[in-house]
């Protein structure tokens, strides 16, 4: 079983994600802010996380989970469209759009924690990874990079 944050404002998603997601096995923290979600111990599997919060931005927890060894991925769930903050968000993880539902998150989660489990298994060399969609790669130590 994977350990799930997930990081959504808005009530009625988080609970319909958070559902979905538990259906598929994961243990799931839900939090509505920032501050709410620093609370949780990780690590975690995977953060999903939405990129516009009441109290911050979702690339700003992003860098704080992985600076403290929180989460091993993000996945951005969003409805965004706010060019520099995406921009910022595809250094850290892989975004999902809002508008596609949460079929497409649902799979976009488990092709991110198929490469968690894959690092898990073989010892994480900070090396390539296949994620499905796009090539993620470390670099300055816990940020990630995403080629696609």
């Amino acid at each position: 079983m994977s350990r799930v944050l997930l990081v959504e404002d808005y009530p009625p998603l988080a609970k319909v994600v958070a559902i979905g997601l538990k259906r598929l096995g994961h243990d799931v923290e839900r939090a509505g802010n920032l501050a709410r979600a620093k609370e949780f111990e990780g690590p975690f599997d995977l953060a999903v996380l939405d990129l516009e919060l009441p109290d911050g931005d979702g690339v700003e927890l992003a860098a704080w989970l992985f600076e403290r060894g929180r989460t091993k991925q993000v996945v951005f769930f969003t409805a965004s469209r706010d060019a520099a903050l995406r921009a910022a968000a595809l250094e850290f993880g892989r975004i999902v759009e809002k508008d596609l539902g949460t079929e497409s998150l649902t799979t976009a989660v488990g092709e991110v924690l198929a490469v968690v489990a894959q690092e898990h298994a073989v010892g994480d060399t900070g090396g390539a990874r296949d994620t499905g969609a796009a090539s993620v790669r470390k670099f300055s130590g816990l940020r990630r990079k995403v080629d696609g």
